[in-house]
């Protein structure tokens, strides 16, 4: 069954970022850095943002990851572990929306104007309405609203273990993928 494949990478992505927060802060968390081996096991990759603090502050200029970046890490270049828990989110979107690109046609001025606003990306058509409620939880406004990583592994597993197709599977005869905009604008 494709769905429960599907879902054990998300799973085991995630498995492996509660591996990543007992040491690291991130700050790259993205579909593009999960590398996918053996038995389906999800691991993530480029550590090249990572940084070994519990609050880190970004003092230097160079290109970000705008589209999966919290609203503090957009305003105040601030990260900790809850900025990761929003890429995450973004990871979970882009998994459900088969690769789409985030916010996509919307520039980098228009996420730091509107993501404040209360902006979120729409629920995929293909996406189950509890999943798509995860991903709004890891979007909440203040970073202390997200839930940590323990809670969403628990989440995860009980989800699994309900063996409920997550993503509409029948879909994929007539789905339309997400968009993916191949000039996104990064900072």
């Amino acid at each position: 069954m494709l769905y429960v494949r599907c879902y054990c990478k998300l799973r085991g992505g995630h498995s492996g970022v509660l591996d990543i927060r007992r040491h690291f802060i991130h700050r790259d968390l993205a579909a593009r850095n999960v590398l996918v081996g053996d038995n389906l096991v999800a691991k993530i990759a480029d550590f090249g943002l990572s940084r070994g603090e519990e609050v880190y502050v970004k003092k230097t200029m160079g290109r970000l990851p705008v589209r999966w970046m919290a609203i503090e890490s957009l305003n105040y270049s601030v990260y900790t572990t809850k900025s990761d828990v929003w890429s995450f989110g973004v990871l979970l979107w882009e998994i459900v929306s088969l690769g789409g690109t985030p916010y996509c046609g919307m520039t980098c001025a228009e996420l730091y104007e509107k993501l404040p606003q209360g902006y979120r990306m729409e629920q995929p058509r293909n996406c189950d309405d509890e999943v798509y409620e995860l991903m709004r939880q890891c979007w909440r406004d203040r970073p202390y609203e997200r839930p940590p990583f323990s809670q969403i592994s628990v989440q995860l597993n009980r989800m699994q273990e309900a063996r409920k197709a997550y993503v509409n599977m029948a879909l994929f005869e007539n789905f339309t993928y997400a968009g993916i905009d191949a000039t996104a604008e990064e900072a």
